[in-house]
């Protein structure tokens, strides 16, 4: 297990210059944290280092609680825990990798046309006027499975029980945004 440990440790490292030695390289990592917003750095690292892919990674608890199972032969995705000790690994596992026996399925949540406005006005309330919004790239018209706007550098809105989210903020009034259909693994 230490060899694996110290292996991850290292993956995480030579991702994170690999990463910040050009903006393509940034950006192919931003379409992959977009898309695990809710892990920390360097869990969004390792997801990239491990499956560039992944779309919606949690443990395996979670997908099991909501019907879908990890696919046999299946390699998880390690991730690095703090603890008193040191550090030590958890495995996540992208829904790519799963499957269900009764075809259920977990909505992934998605950035609609008509919540365009409020989230714009969200994000204005949050960080101030924007001078020129001609070239505005957080509202193209697609999912944020394309994450365009993460691509931009720009945050997100989230509404999730009433409340507006921005990465890493939340708004004092709610306002409608991009909608968290369920639950979101992570």
């Amino acid at each position: 297990m230490a060899k694996k440990l110290e292996s991850i440790i290292q993956l995480a490292a030579e991702k994170a210059h690999e990463i910040s030695a050009n903006s393509g390289n940034y950006m192919a990592f931003l379409t992959t944290a977009a898309h695990n917003f809710k892990y920390n750095f360097r869990d969004q690292l390792l997801i990239y280092a491990q499956k560039p892919d992944a779309t919606a990674c949690a443990e395996i608890e979670f997908w099991n609680k909501y019907g879908r199972w990890v696919n046999r032969g299946t390699t998880g995705i390690a991730l690095l825990v703090d603890t008193d000790r040191g550090y030590k690994l958890r495995h996540v596992f992208d829904m790519s990798d799963t499957n269900s026996r009764e075809g259920r399925t977990i909505p992934i949540w998605q950035m609609k046309p008509q919540y365009e406005g409020p989230v714009a006005e969200a994000l204005e309330n949050s960080y101030g006027e924007f001078a020129d919004k001609s070239d505005f790239p957080v509202f193209s018209k697609v999912s944020l499975s394309n994450v365009s706007f993460y691509q931009a550098g720009s945050p997100v809105a989230l509404q999730n029980h009433g409340q507006v989210q921005l990465y890493g903020h939340q708004c004092a009034e709610p306002q409608q945004g991009a909608v968290l259909h369920g639950e979101k693994p992570g």
